[in-house]
């Protein structure tokens, strides 16, 4: 009677954490974050350098900003079949918007890799296939992935190497959550920069 039980009451938790949807994830993890600011600048000599503006802070970025579209993000990413593993995984979900939308969305998980297109005046994802890339495309996917693997001097590496962005009206946010033994590890990490 007592194991039964015992399972019963892990199935139960089990169920309930596959129920948490991906925004409830986000806002769970928005509670403690490491935000790191990358800008390009020019030095005295004139040099491209990467400054780096680091700090924590809490409710950073689903809690503050445009709750209903990263909601139904969230929402379209699981439809899509994103999925991760709730007890141990490492994930990145990455927003690259100008003032007005976000406009392209991936998300990473230890098993997945998925990048779309967002239209938010019909709700809903496009998947960009591989073999259609551009070359910003796969730059966005190199940073992606270092920011992913958690390398800081790497991602500053790229970001200089790219140069500067085209406009500054349009910003790249990157959201890194680790999960061990089911419970979200604090801080999370929020990386912003400039690519287009």
């Amino acid at each position: 009677m007592k194991t039964t039980l015992t399972i019963l009451f892990l199935s139960m938790i089990q169920i309930a954490e596959c129920q948490q949807s991906i925004y409830d994830l986000w806002k769970e993890a928005d509670e403690i974050v490491e935000t790191f600011h990358f800008d390009l600048d020019k030095n005295i000599d004139g040099n491209y350098i990467v400054n780096v503006r680091h700090y924590k802070e809490s409710g950073l970025y689903f809690t503050r900003n445009n709750n209903n579209a990263y909601k139904t993000i969230g929402e379209l990413l699981s439809y899509y079949g994103f999925d991760y593993n709730h007890q141990n995984d490492t994930l990145l979900f990455s927003f690259h918007r100008n003032e007005f939308e976000v406009w392209r969305v991936s998300a990473y998980s230890k098993n997945q890799q998925v990048m779309y297109y967002f239209s938010w005046h019909e709700n809903k994802l496009t998947e960009i296939p591989k073999e259609e890339f551009s070359e910003v495309d796969l730059y966005v996917e190199n940073i992606e992935k270092t920011i992913y693997a958690d390398d800081i001097d790497k991602i500053k590496e790229l970001i200089l190497n790219w140069g500067p962005a085209f406009t500054e009206t349009s910003t790249s946010c990157a959201y890194r959550i680790v999960i061990k033994n089911g419970q979200i590890q604090f801080p999370t990490k929020c990386l912003t920069y400039k690519i287009y």
